[in-house]
C-alpha cells in the first residue's frame, strides 16, 4: 500500500517527503478500511469476510474485463450497457434488503461485474473514433470523478 514516488531520491529529507505524500495519498484507503471494518462488527461479520466481500469486487473486475469485452462486440454498446444498469441496480437492491456473508457476496459479484461492463463501455464509446477520443475519454473520466465527489458530498 506504502509505495514511493517515482521522482529520485536525493537525500534523506526526499525520501521522507515522499512518504508523507504516499501516506497522504493512501489515507482515503485507510479511512475506508477502518469504515469497512465497523460496519462488519455492526452487520455481525468478522473482518476477514469483509475484507473478502471488499476485495471481490476488484478480483470479479479483473478476471470478468475478457469475457466482458467478447459480450460487448457481440451484443453491442446498448444491449451491453442496459443489463450492466439492471444489474447495478439489482446489486444496489440487495445491499439494502439482504444481510449476511453469502448474499452480500454474491451482490458485490454482480456489482463488479456490472461496474466492469460499465467501465468497458465507458472507454470503448468514448474511444470508438479516433477523431476527438482523449477529449471525450477525459469528459467520461470527468463525469465519473464529479458523480462520486457530489455522491460523498451529498451522503
Amino acid at each position: 500500500m506504502l509505495q514511493l514516488v517515482s521522482a529520485p531520491v536525493t537525500g534523506l529529507r526526499d525520501w521522507r517527503l515522499a512518504i508523507r505524500i504516499d501516506l497522504i495519498r493512501c489515507w482515503p484507503k485507510l479511512l475506508a478500511a477502518a469504515a469497512g471494518s465497523f460496519v462488519a462488527m455492526r452487520m455481525g461479520m468478522s473482518a476477514t469476510e469483509a475484507g473478502v466481500l471488499l476485495a471481490t469486487n476488484r478480483l470479479i473486475r479483473i478476471f470478468a474485463y475478457g469475457p466482458v469485452a467478447r459480450l460487448y462486440a457481440r451484443l453491442g454498446a446498448r444491449a451491453t450497457c442496459t443489463v450492466a444498469a439492471l444489474a447495478a441496480i439489482l446489486a444496489a437492491l440487495a445491499y439494502g434488503v439482504t444481510s449476511g456473508f453469502w448474499p452480500l457476496l454474491a451482490a458485490r459479484l454482480l456489482w463488479g461485474l456490472s461496474f466492469a461492463t460499465q467501465n468497458l463501455a465507458n472507454q470503448a464509446l468514448a474511444t470508438g473514433t479516433r477523431e476527438g477520443a482523449t477529449r471525450r475519454s477525459g469528459n467520461a473520466r470527468a463525469v465519473i470523478a464529479a458523480g462520486s465527489m457530489t455522491g460523498r458530498a451529498l451522503g
